[in-house]
């Protein structure tokens, strides 16, 4: 079971003390914690990335295919990211996108 990020504190923390990596056209800055039952996710699409229509469709996209790849996520906080061409890249692009996103972040952790 995946939980959202609820507070501006964990978001401050992740910006501090997190791992930023990329892959394709996403990227993810990572704090593991095993304090944590779950793994905590949550979406960081700024207004340069495009309309508010194109930004809520990307977070649901995303939304969904963080659903799809939970196995892959460690107890731990995770805030996504994309670059501006992100909305113009299908739907199974992006799955792989953050499939390897989400294997680099595994080796990450593991080092």
């Amino acid at each position: 079971m995946i939980g959202r990020i609820q507070s501006r504190s964990v978001f401050t923390r992740v910006r501090a003390e997190g791992v930023h990596l990329r892959s394709g056209v996403l990227s993810c800055t990572m704090v593991l914690d095993s304090t944590y039952d779950r793994p905590l996710v949550g979406y960081a699409l700024g207004r340069s990335f495009g309309s508010a229509v194109s930004r809520n469709r990307l977070r649901r996209q995303l939304r969904e295919l963080v659903k799809i790849h939970e196995t892959l996520l460690r107890p731990g906080v995770y805030v996504f990211g994309a670059s501006p061409r992100a909305s113009r890249t299908p739907f199974a692009r992006l799955g792989q996108d953050l499939e390897s996103l989400l294997t680099k972040a595994a080796r990450e952790g593991a080092a």
